[in-house]
């Protein structure tokens, strides 16, 4: 009977701390608060599906906003396992990248880039799958 019991919390509490894991480490935003990190297990996403710097330089009292699609023509057949979007802005006004749609677990990803006021926007986005 204790054997059954004992069997029941410890797989109870295994599902609970993989539900917090995933929600935790998928939703992860880095030190840099500029950062969106969505990668779980960054050893398995070995296959870049895309990478590139995107920088538009500032205007002066303006805010610049930057739609960015992935895959940006055609069909992604690999579901994306990990996105990284880091803001390479050095003094910290690289304003903000937010996930509009889509993102880890799926096969595309709309994302949204927003300068500071004045500011440039200045971001790396990587797209990676374990397929």
């Amino acid at each position: 009977m204790v054997d059954k019991v004992f069997l029941s919390v410890l797989i109870s509490v295994l599902i609970f701390c993989s539900l917090l894991h995933d929600v935790s480490l998928t939703l992860s935003i880095s030190n840099n608060s500029h950062n969106v990190i969505q990668c779980p297990d960054p050893i398995t996403s070995l296959r870049p599906l895309y990478q590139s710097n995107v920088f538009e330089e500032g205007s002066f009292l303006k805010r610049k906003i930057r739609r960015f699609v992935f895959p940006v023509a055609g069909l992604n057949k690999c579901k994306i396992t990990c996105l990284k979007i880091t803001d390479q802005d050095i003094e910290g006004k690289g304003g903000s990248a937010r996930i509009a749609s889509g993102g880890y677990g799926t096969y595309d990803v709309e994302i949204i880039l927003r300068s500071d006021l004045g500011g440039d926007i200045n971001y790396r986005i990587e797209v990676w799958s374990d397929e």
